[in-house]
């Protein structure tokens, strides 16, 4: 789900963000890019993570970079130790648990 405002668009994703949510997920960033202002994603509730996510997040971060704009992610422990496990140094913007705003 994405909530937009002035200064910056939150998504806020829950549950597996997997292969299988693939598809939602690019269009949540696509539209995230497309608004004004910083990106912040918030994976407090996120179970798993995938391959296909990150690299959906990192090519949305890189997009967010090329426009000047700030791109954060809320990112648990969890989803850190998962970050790892698919093969990622870190995941781009990250911040820690509960610094993006809600």
């Amino acid at each position: 789900m994405s909530d937009q405002n002035t200064t910056a668009t939150l998504v806020r994703l829950s549950g597996e963000v997997t292969v299988s949510s693939a598809t939602r997920l690019r269009a949540e960033l696509l539209a995230a890019i497309a608004s004004d202002g910083e990106i912040h994603v918030d994976l407090e509730h996120v179970e798993d993570l995938d391959v296909s996510a990150m690299q959906l997040f990192v090519a949305a971060a890189r997009e967010a970079a090329a426009q000047g704009r700030t791109f954060q992610a809320n990112v648990p422990a969890a989803v850190e130790f998962a970050v790892r496990e698919v093969g990622f140094e870190d995941f781009p913007g990250a911040v820690q648990a509960g610094a993006c705003p809600r």
